[in-house]
């Protein structure tokens, strides 16, 4: 713990936590990380638990993480080759710019936002997933999955970040499920997709 200073590590090899648990193993103002081979690890509880305003995580694999303040957190992540898994049941999360070449990107918090700036998975045309449970708002920009599939599930709106007819989301296949209500009523408020073939399901 650093307080709200900051925690920076460079690993030759893998970032791990020590038990398997929920337990927030860093704390900081901001947590930065590069040259890590991996990030967090697959399996129950095996994410990194970080309290931090800000993260910054470089790695050349896969990265796993929960955020567990509750003041929101801005996220960037740039992972070389590898899934990219984030989500936190205690704060909203600002993903900054979330970008891997090779791996599928979920996102997921309980009674938390989302807003994306940049979210992308477009180097090998990867899934991009993106969901809030029981409470949570999706607002959106900058998602972008080549080719692939984009799926959005929200248990509150879905809206875009700005209200502008720039594309907020680019994808062969965007889904749409459980939310309230996609887009919004009133000048260049609906979302703007480029997407080949579009599913949306909405309350």
């Amino acid at each position: 713990t650093a307080g709200s200073g900051t925690v920076t590590i460079s690993s030759a090899g893998t970032i791990t936590n020590v038990n398997a648990d929920t337990t927030t193993e860093v704390t900081a103002g901001t947590f930065a990380v590069s040259a890590a081979t991996s990030v967090g690890a697959l399996g129950t509880n095996n994410a990194i638990d970080i309290d931090a305003t800000t993260m910054d995580i470089t790695s050349a694999g896969a990265v796993y993480a929960d955020a567990t303040g509750s003041g929101g957190s801005a996220i960037t992540v740039d992972a070389a080759a590898g899934a990219i898994t984030l989500g936190s049941t205690t704060e909203a999360l600002t993903l900054t710019s979330v970008d891997t070449d090779n791996g599928v990107i979920t996102v997921a918090t309980t009674d938390q936002n989302i807003v994306t700036t940049v979210v992308d998975s477009s180097g090998n045309n990867t899934a991009l997933n993106l969901t809030t449970t029981d409470t949570g708002n999706i607002s959106l920009a900058g998602v972008t999955a080549g080719s692939g599939t984009v799926t959005i599930s929200s248990a509150g709106t879905i809206t875009n970040v700005t209200a502008n007819t720039t594309t907020e989301v680019t994808a062969g296949t965007f889904t749409v499920s459980a939310a309230d209500t996609v887009g919004a009523s009133g000048t260049n408020n609906a979302i703007d997709i480029d997407a080949t073939t579009m599913d949306i399901t909405s309350a």
